[in-house]
């Protein structure tokens, strides 16, 4: 064979193949939800990082935590925080 013959087959295998991977995945046969796949990827999260179970167990701690903090506060405008002068132990206060 020529020169010529052996790099044209060459460019024309490498361009089938080439071809072929790329339009591989594109396909009818890939299964009725492969469109919907597409189109959303992460169907089941709201966030980009939280799934609906984790931001609701995030949004409960932070109220816990912030019900908490407001009761102490309450207690320590109240002037519950801290025990009686008349206790006989020893306290830190």
């Amino acid at each position: 064979m020529r020169r010529n013959t052996v790099a044209r087959l060459l460019v024309i295998g490498c361009a089938a193949t080439a071809a072929l991977t790329l339009g591989a995945c594109g396909y009818h046969g890939a299964g009725p939800r492969y469109s919907e796949f597409a189109s959303n990827p992460t169907p089941y999260t709201q966030s980009l990082a939280y799934w609906p179970v984790e931001r609701h167990s995030t949004h409960r701690h932070t109220e816990d935590t912030n019900g908490r903090a407001f009761w102490d506060d309450v207690d320590r405008l109240i002037l519950r925080n801290r025990p009686s002068r008349m206790t006989v132990p020893p306290n830190a206060y």
